[in-house]
């Protein structure tokens, strides 16, 4: 678990700071991106992303520190959003909306590495990586 975890750091890359709109609530935001055409590991992300958010998190998504979301990037209606992140293709990002600025946490890497290979320890890193995140709220 910890090689995992540690491999994750590798992969997870930024910790980019955006103005939030609303200063007024602090949360976690699990974010998979996809588009019209899916392959196996895509589909594996979405699934295991949500088996660990319903499995693990079902007070605090009740309480509102933490959203999940999957977002069809070739939908005119998920523009916006998808832009906000400068996602293009399959992404998964993690996003703590903190004090109205926003750190995110880029996934993608890690996920497509092992959603499909390792699925349990890629929901015991996520898992973990949740509450670490929601930890800071």
């Amino acid at each position: 678990m910890k090689k995992i975890f540690a491999a994750f750091a590798v992969f997870a890359v930024s910790s980019l700071n955006y103005a939030a709109q609303s200063a007024e609530k602090n949360f976690a935001e699990l974010l998979y991106f996809h588009g019209a055409q899916r392959c196996f590991t895509c589909n594996a992300i979405e699934k295991s992303a949500k088996e660990v958010v319903e499995n693990n998190f079902q007070n605090e998504i009740k309480d509102g520190k933490l959203v999940f979301k999957v977002v069809d990037i070739s939908k005119k209606e998920n523009e916006a959003l998808a832009d906000k992140y400068k996602i293009s293709f399959s992404s998964l990002c993690l996003v703590l909306t903190k004090d109205g600025k926003e750190s995110v946490l880029d996934m993608t890497r890690f996920a497509f590495a092992n959603a499909r290979r390792n699925p349990e320890q890629f929901k015991e890193a996520l898992a973990q990586t949740i509450k670490e995140t929601i930890k800071q709220l």
